[in-house]
């Protein structure tokens, strides 16, 4: 591969990347129906024509956002565990919150979006639970791979959801408006959240996981 091809590719990569950026900024303070490819082209600098040549529709553009969100979340998992090979559920179970605290910290955009569409929906494409289900695979497949055997599935998966991602999704999206109508501290807050989800959720799983 000659330099100069190597440098397109990189340039489009880039360009690519930008557009993500920018149309997950916009579908998150438009929503995605009131956000414009026009406006995501003008506000990454490039033109509407060039938006398809890399994506087919705007619709394409948001399962783009989606998947990359799954891609960075599974590829956290698996740097994880390939630094902790040995490691009980306890210890797993700490990590693994602290990770989904790092993971949705650093995409509240793309956690905003993916709550508001599956709010609205009408096709039902259920991209918030599409979310779910590949993180509850790799997380059971985890606790697998250090030898925990899970009870009840079903509780796990329920368990997971409404009082796993839900809690920590909605304190990560509405901890600064908290923070500003409590007068109170952010890290306080999320000290204490963390020791209640200790107390409740982190219980459960120790009791439904067996080592």
């Amino acid at each position: 591969m000659s330099a100069e091809t190597d440098g397109r590719k990189k340039s489009r990569a880039k360009t690519r990347e930008k557009i993500l950026k920018v149309a997950t900024k916009l579908f998150a303070r438009k929503g995605f129906d009131g956000a414009r490819v026009d406006e995501i082209a003008q506000k990454a600098g490039v033109n509407k024509a060039l938006i398809y040549y890399y994506f087919k529709s705007k619709e394409e553009i948001l399962e783009e956002i989606m998947k990359v969100f799954l891609e960075e979340s599974l590829r956290r998992k698996k740097k994880m565990m390939e630094r902790h090979v040995q490691i009980d559920k306890k210890e797993l179970i700490r990590l693994s919150i602290e990770r989904i605290f790092d993971l949705y910290k650093g995409n509240e955009d793309v956690l905003r979006i993916i709550i508001t569409e599956e709010l609205k929906s009408e096709k039902k494409q259920w991209p918030l639970f599409q979310v779910l289900d590949m993180g509850l695979a790799e997380g059971l497949k985890m606790a697998q791979d250090v030898g925990l055997g899970i009870k009840n599935k079903d509780r796990i998966v329920r368990a997971a959801f409404y009082f796993g991602f839900v809690p920590i999704a909605f304190f990560t999206l509405l901890k600064d408006e908290w923070a500003r109508y409590y007068n109170s501290d952010k890290n306080k807050d999320q000290k204490e959240f963390i020791d209640i989800l200790k107390k409740t959720y982190v219980r459960f799983l120790l009791e439904e996981l067996q080592e």
